[in-house]
């Protein structure tokens, strides 16, 4: 709750956001961390109370874990939305930044490539042409405003950041699972974990 406040906080703040930054969030992208760093070990600890209560159903009234199943995922849902939830307030600003930026820096990349047309395309002799930076910058230029500038994002997180999530949500379900199966099927799926994919 105190990190949701503060969240909120600075996204009232009119922030320095950088278009072209290499986290392709305007430079903010961190801030997602704490959210991961809190949540992560809440899910864990309230999955494994989950977990412990379904386990005394199904050894004691012969419960099978499918009927926890929507339980599960939308306990995996809710966990999820209560970690990222906070950092959509940070969107409007984003989405200011990056057609901001992409106004920007379009203008930017059109005056450079003006001016170097016409500094070397235009007629002009080409005797300094070796070893000049100008090609260089324009392809820095170019690549900055192509991978940064155009594919900035309005979301502080992406799907691979639901990982860690997932894997402390899941963990506590595991030996749930493993006890629903047979010994045999049990160990069949794990000799096809362990060689299924090796080349025959």
């Amino acid at each position: 709750a105190l990190w949701a406040r503060v969240l909120g906080g600075l996204a009232r703040v009119p922030l320095r956001l950088l278009p072209a930054h290499a986290d392709r969030r305007g430079g903010i992208a961190f801030l997602k961390l704490p959210s991961l760093g809190y949540c992560a070990p809440l899910l864990l600890a309230m999955s494994s109370v989950l977990c412990g209560g379904w386990a005394s159903e199904i050894a004691e009234q012969g419960a099978t874990f499918s009927a926890f199943k929507p339980v599960f995922v939308v306990f995996v849902c809710v966990g999820s939305l209560i970690a990222f939830g906070p950092l959509f307030a940070f969107i409007p600003s984003l989405f200011a930044a990056r057609l901001d930026g992409r106004r920007k820096y379009e203008g930017l990349v059109s005056d450079y490539s003006s001016q170097f047309d016409e500094r070397w395309l235009s007629g002009a002799p080409r005797t300094e042409l070796l070893g000049s930076t100008d090609i260089q910058s324009l392809a820095d230029l170019g690549t900055a405003y192509r991978e940064n500038v155009e594919k900035m994002q309005v979301l502080l997180f992406g799907p691979k950041d639901l990982v860690p999530l997932l894997v402390a949500s899941l963990r506590p379900a595991i030996p749930l699972l493993f006890a629903q199966l047979p010994m045999r099927q049990l160990s069949m799926r794990v000799l096809h974990l362990l060689i299924g994919g090796l080349p025959g």
